[in-house]
């Protein structure tokens, strides 16, 4: 997709959909109408699967808490695969910070600072 003159687009990344979704609705309610969220993770994420509440005992899969990648996978022998990755069986060091929601928008080239700063103030890298 190309661009009109003028315009810039700003890809942020959150560690958390909540928190990306309060930016969302500061940027709109700055103007910016382009403004999309999307999951970005290592094994993929299923948009119909059930939702990850381990509150209310809806908790799918332990992948889908630790790695945002949902209850189902096309291929089946990925189970495994993910559940021995240290972020789901704790047998590592340092925590990664997984930055695994992408907010996606498009701003003309003077407002950009102004975009920016609403991403920070909730913690989304740009």
């Amino acid at each position: 997709m190309k661009l009109p003159e003028g315009d810039r687009s700003i890809l942020a990344t959150f560690t958390s959909w909540n928190v990306a979704e309060g930016a969302l609705q500061d940027l709109k309610q700055a103007g910016f109408d382009v403004v999309q969220l999307d999951r970005v993770t290592r094994y993929g994420h299923n948009e119909n699967a059930e939702y990850n509440d381990p509150v209310r005992g809806q908790a799918a899969t332990l992948s889908g808490l630790t790695q945002l990648s949902g209850g189902e996978f096309s291929a089946r022998n990925a189970g495994p695969l993910i559940a021995a990755d240290p972020a789901a069986s704790g047998m590592s060091g340092e925590m990664v910070d997984e930055q695994g929601v992408l907010l996606t928008t498009v701003v003309a080239d003077d407002r950009v600072q102004e975009a920016v700063g609403i991403i920070e103030q909730h913690g989304g890298r740009v």
